[in-house]
């Protein structure tokens, strides 16, 4: 349903530029939007512009959260080298250069049980935004991001989060036809850190049904990897040998 939901919100979007804001979540600076329109409107190249973002700590403390000290700007081979900066989505406006034409084939006919999840997500719909243009960040604090245990996501255990992670760039790879290996890497290495930490018993699993149902995502995982095995290892070898190379 949630999923279905947001679908009709896209759908919907027509206008040139759309921001997202959680209910939980909220706005500090009322010029917020118009120095994003600003900026967008000057810069055609750009499709998303990013500002700095305060938490909310359960006991309602404000603190920083992901702040940069300068302008910092980032495009999508930025993001395949993991060296992109796109903030958090309160502080993000966004250029509609996707869904003003409608919604993309691929996020109406899902392949697999777990793309609704990672493509209903913010890091799904920044990394494709990004694809089309480039990111900028200014070093403003405009926004404020409640930390609670309701979220969908503060609301997981850390095992549930790495286990989606390397669902969600699993299923950003095949969301572009198996294009960019470097995201299907990414997503291999967030399994085998979470492989790791469960064998480390350094996750703090006391449901055995939770546990049970970790185990079996990972396997599934597992199986597509080894599938995938000869496109990863070509990928992590390449970047090896670049690296001594620049050395």
């Amino acid at each position: 349903m949630l999923y279905k939901n947001l679908l009709r919100a896209y759908e919907i979007t027509k206008t040139d530029y759309f921001c997202v804001l959680d209910p939980d979540d909220f706005w500090i600076d009322k010029h917020k939007i118009q120095k994003a329109l600003d900026f967008l409107e000057k810069n055609k190249d750009y499709t998303i512009y990013v500002t700095d973002t305060n938490i909310q700590t359960k006991d309602g403390k404000i603190e920083p959260f992901i702040n940069k000290d300068k302008v910092y700007d980032s495009d999508f081979n930025d993001y395949l080298n993991q060296d992109a900066y796109l903030g958090c989505t309160l502080g993000s406006t966004f250029r509609n250069v996707l869904f003003k034409n409608g919604i993309p084939k691929k996020m109406q006919k899902l392949e697999n049980s777990t793309q609704e999840h990672s493509y209903r997500g913010d890091s799904f719909r920044r990394a494709i935004h990004l694809h089309e243009g480039k990111a900028h960040c200014i070093p403003e604090v405009v926004a404020i991001y409640r930390v609670t245990d309701e979220g969908l996501w503060q609301g997981s255990s850390k095992l549930k989060q790495d286990i989606l992670n390397a669902a969600f760039f699993k299923n950003l790879w095949l969301y572009y036809d198996k294009k960019y290996p470097e995201i299907l890497v990414n997503s291999f290495k967030i399994y085998n850190q979470a492989m790791k930490n469960m064998l480390d018993n350094l996750y703090d699993i006391s449901d055995s049904k939770i546990r049970s149902n970790s185990i079996d995502k990972l396997k599934d995982l597992k199986f597509f990897y080894d599938e995938n095995q000869k496109q990863i290892n070509h990928t992590i070898n390449k970047h090896i040998k670049q690296k001594y190379k620049l050395m």
